[in-house]
């Protein structure tokens, strides 16, 4: 998320977003790329209807992943620079027009929703019947699509805990001493 280190960033907050993009990001990026494999190879053959629902469940966890690693890199680790920056160097967003306030309820905001649609699609997939009786030509890459899948649920759930925990409760911090939200 972060790539060069600026002297005006409190370290824990640099190490957390580093932690989290080299820790959570690359981990989840490695199991969506092993979902898609299997997915490839479930549809090579016949592929009766409620393991399509699941891998189709699984496809759409996979693309909503990467919008979400996308949106922490792009978006939000900019925002926590410049957020940062903002307040080492004093400002006050109390003389700023309203879209300041806005942009910086919108951060946090994004990232719950993502949050919230991520966790809405694991219990999509978890609500699935598992079809093993009609996989049985390809148990071993159904079997391996679900743990992977399992491997996204825990993954997840710790970086989401992280970040409830930790750094959105920073940011807020961050953007109460800068008087964003007065």
């Amino acid at each position: 998320m972060l790539t060069n280190k600026n002297p005006g960033i409190p370290e824990e907050l640099h190490s957390l977003l580093n932690y989290l993009d080299g820790e959570y990001f690359e981990r989840l990026q490695k199991h969506s790329e092993k979902v898609m494999a299997y997915i490839t190879q479930l549809h090579g053959g016949d592929v009766h209807q409620t393991t399509s629902l699941y891998t189709n469940y699984s496809k759409k966890l996979v693309e909503e992943i990467a919008q979400y690693i996308r949106m922490c890199r792009v978006i939000l680790g900019p925002y926590l620079l410049e957020l940062l920056e903002k307040e080492d160097s004093g400002h006050d967003c109390r003389a700023c027009s309203s879209s300041c306030t806005i942009r910086h309820t919108a951060q946090i905001d994004a990232l719950q929703k993502a949050h919230s649609k991520i966790k809405e699609t694991l219990n999509l997939i978890k609500s699935v019947v598992h079809p093993a009786e009609h996989v049985s030509m390809n148990a071993e890459s159904f079997g391996n699509l679900s743990k992977e899948i399992k491997q996204l649920d825990v993954c997840l759930r710790e970086l989401f805990y992280l970040e409830e925990t930790e750094l959105i409760p920073k940011v807020l911090e961050v953007q109460k001493a800068i008087h964003a939200h007065a």
